[in-house]
């Protein structure tokens, strides 16, 4: 297990300085709106529908910014710069995606623990 910090926490600070006492709510959202967002992201890539997956990592980027996920940002440029390109190749994409994925993965466990001692 990695110990690499998963979410900036500057950028916690000043969502929690906003949110107040709303943090939890405002994180819940980001986990319910990010497993929708996790079954496109796993179904655009088992279809290879690589405009869906560009489409959804778009929404991704701007929305998690927020948090300063930044490695998951660095994962959604790259997939984007990817799909653009015309000389990317399955493998690119794949491989590309399935790192994304797995970035993606990490932020919502990350905000999960986050949350569940708020709602403990």
């Amino acid at each position: 297990m990695s110990c690499r910090q998963v979410l900036d926490q500057g950028a916690l600070q000043e969502l929690r300085d906003v949110a107040g006492d709303q943090l939890s709510v405002v994180l819940s959202d980001f986990l319910v709106n990010g497993k929708r967002h996790e079954n496109r992201l796993l179904h655009s890539r088992n279809v290879r529908d690589w405009d869906t997956f560009a489409k959804v990592t778009h929404d991704i980027k701007g929305a998690y910014g927020y948090l300063g996920a930044t490695h998951l940002l660095e994962h959604c440029m790259c997939m984007l710069r990817l799909v653009k390109e015309e000389s990317a190749n399955e493998q690119q994409l794949m491989d590309t995606s399935l790192s994304l994925i797995a970035e993606f993965q990490d932020v919502r466990a990350e905000l999960s623990h986050l949350v569940a001692p708020q709602t403990a």
